[in-house]
């Protein structure tokens, strides 16, 4: 999928795939949600979300597919709470080095 936002492109056919989280339902049961992080070969994050689209950014309750730009910290936070914590290092290390 392709979006741009704020004048930069966000693809995540060209952006490195770190993982993804869903709620464990089938892709096509209507409550099935899911999240990918990506990363951008400049560095920004970004998730890629499928299904039903969480208030907590910014949305109204929806479904489809989207592209969210996050930022660093929100990147960080995402990982560790959904990610193992060798991904986490190895994110976050490559990201500082």
């Amino acid at each position: 999928m392709r979006k741009i936002i704020d004048g930069l492109l966000y693809d995540t056919d060209t952006a490195h795939y770190w993982g993804e989280v869903d709620n464990d339902k089938n892709p096509g049961d209507i409550y099935y949600y899911s999240e990918a992080l990506y990363q951008k070969k400049t560095g920004e994050f970004f998730l890629y979300i499928d299904g039903i689209w969480e208030r907590s950014y910014g949305s109204d309750l929806a479904g489809g597919s989207k592209i969210i730009k996050i930022s660093y910290d929100v990147a960080k936070k995402w990982v560790e709470a959904n990610l193992s914590k060798e991904k986490f290092h190895k994110i976050f290390e490559e990201v500082s080095e």
